[in-house]
């Protein structure tokens, strides 16, 4: 780096290690491309995939364009377990196919900020997973 490139950097506040840095990691990419081809895969809007996961849907806008990387792994979940895929598949340039007959139908969210009982909650979550079971073999294909 020149002295008058570096000097710019530092000017703009940045050091020379930190535009080094902020050089784009290949995954970030596969996994950006991986959150909108399952989302596409399912027929889903953002809004809709937020609303199913409980990811904010302005978090998941920022996933899918890049503008946030390192997706956190809680939010993969979420959204596997919609989309019908495992984590591990979002980290692959081919990935499996959609595997929607195992995805569930019905979900379980709470308002934000109501704080509900972890024994109810299981208890919930046990009545939706039931659910989930008896009408998975009625799916239209």
């Amino acid at each position: 780096m020149s002295t008058g490139h570096a000097l710019q950097h530092r000017a703009r506040g940045k050091t020379k290690l930190q535009a080094v840095a902020k050089a784009p990691d290949p995954m970030d990419e596969i996994v950006r491309r991986n959150l909108t081809r399952f989302r596409e895969e399912c027929d889903l809007t953002q809004t809709d995939a937020a609303e199913l996961s409980g990811v904010a849907v302005d978090n998941l806008r920022r996933y899918e364009s890049g503008k946030t990387t390192n997706v956190p792994g809680t939010v993969l979940a979420a959204l596997a377990k919609v989309y019908g895929h495992a984590v591990d598949d979002f980290f692959m340039e081919t990935p499996p196919a959609a595997r929607l007959d195992e995805a569930p139908t019905v979900f379980l969210r709470t308002r934000p900020g109501v704080d509900v009982p972890a024994d109810k909650l299981r208890l919930l979550q046990e009545h939706v997973d039931r659910i989930n079971r008896e009408i998975r073999p009625r799916r239209k294909k």
